[in-house]
């Protein structure tokens, strides 16, 4: 079965969609940057139990609830802030033993990031069929159009004389 036949409207791979067979709770970030990618981005739906062909074979019961599971996880640990995440489950067989899992993350309000440890933190955008480190230009651009303000430039001019007093309570501290 084709995922089209369970979901109309999605035809292939793309900005909005991405399709997974299984994630591996061995290397989270493999998967987790497309779900950060959505939240920084206008938000999408990666399907589990679906191959890069678009073959819709399905996930068991367990194994869905092993999976959405981990997700929790790695959101709670990894990921700052934490994303927005609503499940749906479309059956693939008649007997609805296997499941397409569907996990939609909502855009987020601010920059979502990945973090491994202490110090390591990694802003990931989503591009056409795959989510990439954002360079410190993407950031910037995120954040303007996240924050809605734009640090570099103003109207206002700079001029010595109405910022001596500052200038004196700086260099007196």
């Amino acid at each position: 079965m084709k995922i089209k036949e369970l979901y109309p409207d999605v035809i292939t791979e793309d900005t909005s969609y991405e399709y997974k067979a299984v994630l591996n709770p061995d290397n989270p970030i493999k998967w987790a940057k497309t779900l950060i990618g959505y939240a920084n981005d206008k938000g999408g739906t990666l399907f589990i139990g679906v191959s890069n062909d678009g073959e819709a074979f399905g996930i068991d019961l367990e194994e869905v609830d092993k999976t959405k599971l981990l997700i929790s996880r790695i959101n709670d640990r990894h990921i700052f802030p934490h994303i927005k995440i609503s499940y749906m489950m479309r059956s693939v067989d008649s007997n609805a033993e296997h499941f397409v899992l569907a996990v939609k993350v909502a855009p987020a309000d601010s920059v979502i990031r990945y973090r491994e440890g202490d110090y390591n933190e990694t802003v990931f955008i989503k591009g056409d069929g795959n989510a990439t480190p954002a360079t410190p230009e993407e950031i910037i651009s995120l954040s303007k159009r996240k924050y809605g303000v734009d640090n570099e430039t103003s109207e206002v001019a700079y001029t010595d004389n109405q910022w001596s007093e500052y200038l004196n309570l700086c260099k007196e501290y």
